[in-house]
C-alpha cells in the first residue's frame, strides 16, 4: 500500500506545480481549493456543463438542457479551452471542442479548472485554460447506486462498482439518461410575455467507463481505462423557426493505457490513448437532399513525462508528446489527417525556501505547415508563511487549425496558419487564518491572440475560416471564501467576480464593424455566490448568479440582456453502519426568470430535481 501511495504522488506531483486551480471533488459533492482545505457543499450534477455552471469564473454557452454546451474562459472561444482526461486532450479532432453536456461526472473524483497558460505542458492551444478529469485509485470494495429525477421528465441513473484486492484494482461505472426536456419557458418574441412548452428536445444517452489497474512492483504500476458512450437527441429549432425534426447521434470510444515507474530520484509516466468519435446529423426537411452529415474521427496520442529529483532545490522534468488525427466526412473530398509532435520539452524547477521558479520550453512540429514552433512559459511563486502567495506567469503558446478549419467542404481553408498567443497573468492569494479555510484571491491577466481563426461569410455565399484578427483579452478575477462555526453549525460563503474585456484589436477586413467591440457571447462581468449552512448530516445552500449583457452581433448593436438566477437546495445524509444514503433536493430558477444564454434558445423556468445516492462499503 505504501508503494501505491508513492507512485500516485510522484506521478501527479508535477501536474500541481505552478498552477492555480479549482478542484471539484465529485465523490463528496464538494469544491476543494487545491492550496486550501476548505470545502463548499453543492448539489449533485449529472454532466460537466451543469456541474461547472455555477462554480468558477468560466462562462458556459448553453443551448438548453441536454443540448450543445461549450465553455468560455477569459473571453476566448471553446476551442481555446482543452478538456483533458488523465492528461490526454479529448477535444474532438474535427471540431476542436467538446460538448460538455455529453460528459458525465459519475466516474471522476477530481475536476481541475486551470486558467490561462497553466496547462501548457499537457496540450497546445489552451489560451483560456483547461479542464482536467481524473479518478482516484479505490482503496476497498464499494458499490454506489445513483438516480436523479428532473421535473421536466429527465431521469438519470448510474451504478459504480469498485474494489482493490491485493495489487489489483478495478472500477466499473454505468450511466444512463432518458430525457424528454419538455420544460416550460417564457419569451417576448411574439409580443408580451408568453409561456410555452419545449418540444422535440428529447435525449437518450448511455455509456460505461471501465478502469483496471495493477501494482507491478514497489516502483511500477500499470492501468487501462475505456470510456464508451452513445447519445441520440432531437434538436429543437430556435424560437420563431419551424421545427425541422433534426436529429443528432454522438458516439465516442476512448481508451487510455498508463504506465508509471518511480524509483529513487527518477519518475517516468507514459500515457497512450486511442480516441474514436462519430457525430451524425440528420435533417429530413433540408433542401437539396443535403439531409445527412456523417462524420468520424480517429486520434492516437502519447505523452511521455520524465522527472529527475536532482536535489532538494532542483527538479528537472522533460518529455515527448505526439498526436495523430484522421477525419472522415461526407463534407471532405477524402479522408484527411494532421499531426502534432512536441519533440522535446524541458522544465527545471528551482525551489529555494519560499521561492519557486519554473521556466519551460517546448518545440512543436505541425505536419500541415512542416514548421517548428517555439512554446515557452515562465512561472514564479513567492510564498510568505503560506498566508500570502504571489504567482507570476508569462508565456507563448500556439493553437493549430482543426480538420474542419482546413478541409470542410464547402468553406475549408488549407492556407490557415496557427494562432499564437502571448499570455500574461499575476495571481495573489491571501489566507490569513490558520484555524479556518477563509481566503481571498485576485488574478489580473492580459492576453493577445494573433492570427485568430474566424469563420465568416465568403464571396461564394458560404462561411469560410480566415486568419483575420488580433484579439485582446484582459481583465481580472476576484474570489473569496468566508467560513466560521457557531457551535455545531458551519457557515460558509464563497463569492466569485470576473471582469472580462475581449475585443478585436486589429482586423484585415475593410471597415470591420467589430473593431474595438466585445466578442460575441462574452459577458463583461460574471458574478456567482454560494452560501452554505451545515448542521451534522444536513446541509442547505443557495446559489446566486448574475450575468451581464452579451453581444449577439459582431458590432454589438444586438445583444441579450443581463439576468440573475437563484437556486436553492438541501442535502441530507443517513449513515447506516457501512452504508450511506444521500438525499438531495434542488429548486432551480426559484424566481421563475425568463432568460436566454444563446439568442432564441430558451432556458427552463422554475424547476426542481431530486436525487438519491446509496453507497455500500465493505
Amino acid at each position: 500500500m505504501k508503494a501505491l501511495f508513492v507512485i500516485i504522488l510522484l506521478a501527479n506531483y508535477f501536474d500541481c506545480l505552478a498552477q492555480t486551480s479549482d478542484t471539484l471533488k465529485i465523490k463528496t459533492v464538494e469544491i476543494f481549493e487545491e492550496k486550501n482545505s476548505s470545502t463548499i457543499l453543492i448539489k449533485k450534477r449529472e454532466n460537466l456543463s451543469e456541474l461547472l455552471k455555477n462554480q468558477s469564473t468560466l462562462f458556459i454557452k448553453d443551448y438548453g438542457p441536454c443540448m450543445l454546451s461549450t465553455i468560455t474562459l477569459r473571453g476566448l472561444g471553446a476551442n481555446h479551452t482543452n478538456v483533458l482526461w488523465e492528461g490526454i486532450n479529448i477535444q474532438n479532432a474535427m471540431l476542436g471542442l467538446n460538448d460538455l453536456s455529453l460528459i458525465p461526472t459519475k466516474s471522476f473524483s477530481s475536476i481541475k479548472i486551470l486558467n490561462g497558460n497553466n496547462s501548457y505542458l499537457n496540450s497546445n492551444g489552451a489560451f483560456g485554460g483547461s479542464i482536467n478529469l481524473d479518478s482516484y485509485v479505490p482503496m476497498g470494495f464499494k458499490i454506489t447506486l445513483g438516480s436523479q429525477f428532473h421535473s421536466y421528465q429527465n431521469l438519470n441513473s448510474s451504478i459504480c462498482i469498485e474494489n482493490m484486492h491485493n495489487k489489483f484494482w478495478y472500477r466499473y461505472t454505468y450511466f444512463n439518461l432518458s430525457a424528454k426536456n419538455n420544460f416550460n419557458y417564457a419569451t417576448n418574441y411574439f409580443g408580451p410575455r408568453q409561456e410555452f412548452i419545449q418540444n422535440h428536445a428529447s435525449q437518450y444517452l448511455n455509456g460505461q467507463i471501465i478502469e483496471l489497474g495493477r501494482i507491478i512492483s514497489s516502483s511500477a504500476s500499470i492501468s487501462f481505462k475505456n470510456w464508451i458512450q452513445y447519445s441520440k437527441r432531437e434538436l429543437p429549432s430556435p424560437i420563431g423557426i419551424k421545427n425541422n425534426n433534426e436529429l443528432q447521434n454522438d458516439f465516442s470510444n476512448r481508451s487510455i493505457l498508463k504506465y508509471i515507474y518511480s524509483k529513487k530520484r527518477l519518475s517516468l509516466v507514459n500515457t497512450s490513448a486511442y480516441i474514436h468519435e462519430k457525430i451524425n446529423y440528420y435533417n429530413p426537411l433540408a433542401a437539396g437532399n443535403s439531409d445527412t452529415s456523417l462524420n468520424a474521427s480517429n486520434s492516437i496520442k502519447n505523452n511521455l513525462n520524465l522527472s529527475y529529483f536532482l536535489n532538494q532545490f532542483l527538479i528537472i522534468k522533460s518529455g515527448l508528446q505526439s498526436e495523430f488525427n484522421k477525419g472522415v466526412s461526407v463534407n471532405y473530398v477524402k479522408s484527411k489527417n494532421n499531426s502534432v509532435q512536441n519533440y522535446f520539452y524541458f522544465m527545471p524547477l528551482f525551489n529555494y525556501r519560499n521561492i519557486k521558479i519554473a521556466p519551460t520550453y517546448k518545440l512543436a512540429h505541425y505536419s500541415i505547415t512542416q514548421k517548428l514552433y517555439h512554446i515557452y512559459n515562465l512561472n514564479a511563486e513567492f510564498n510568505i508563511n503560506n498566508k500570502f502567495i504571489t504567482t507570476l506567469n508569462t508565456g507563448k503558446n500556439y493553437r493549430f487549425p482543426t480538420l474542419n478549419d482546413l478541409y470542410w467542404n464547402p468553406g475549408g481553408n488549407i492556407n490557415l496558419i496557427p494562432e499564437n498567443g502571448n499570455l500574461n497573468e499575476i495571481h495573489f492569494m491571501l489566507s490569513p487564518f490558520s484555524k479556518n479555510s477563509s481566503y481571498l484571491k485576485y488574478t489580473l491577466y492580459n492576453n493577445k491572440i494573433q492570427n485568430y481563426i474566424l469563420w465568416q461569410p465568403g464571396h461564394h455565399g458560404y462561411f469560410t475560416p480566415q486568419n483575420l484578427k488580433e484579439i485582446w483579452s484582459r481583465g481580472f478575477e476576484l474570489e473569496g471564501l468566508a467560513e466560521f462555526n457557531i457551535q455545531k453549525i458551519n457557515i460558509s460563503n464563497r463569492s466569485v467576480y470576473a471582469y472580462t474585456k475581449s475585443t478585436n484589436l486589429r482586423s484585415s477586413i475593410l471597415n470591420d464593424e467589430s473593431f474595438g467591440r466585445q466578442l460575441m457571447y462574452t459577458p463583461i462581468y460574471n458574478v456567482k455566490n454560494i452560501f452554505t449552512v451545515r448542521y451534522k448530516q444536513f446541509a442547505f445552500y443557495n446559489e446566486y448568479s448574475l450575468l451581464s449583457w452579451r453581444a449577439t452581433s459582431s458590432d454589438n448593436y444586438d445583444y441579450l440582456p443581463w439576468y440573475n438566477l437563484f437556486n436553492f437546495g438541501a442535502n441530507f445524509n443517513i449513515n447506516l453502519k457501512n452504508n450511506l444514503l444521500e438525499i438531495n433536493f434542488a429548486l432551480n430558477n426559484a424566481l421563475n426568470t425568463s432568460y436566454e444564454i444563446i439568442k432564441n434558445r430558451p432556458m427552463p423556468l422554475r424547476n426542481f430535481s431530486i436525487s438519491l445516492n446509496y453507497t455500500f462499503t465493505k
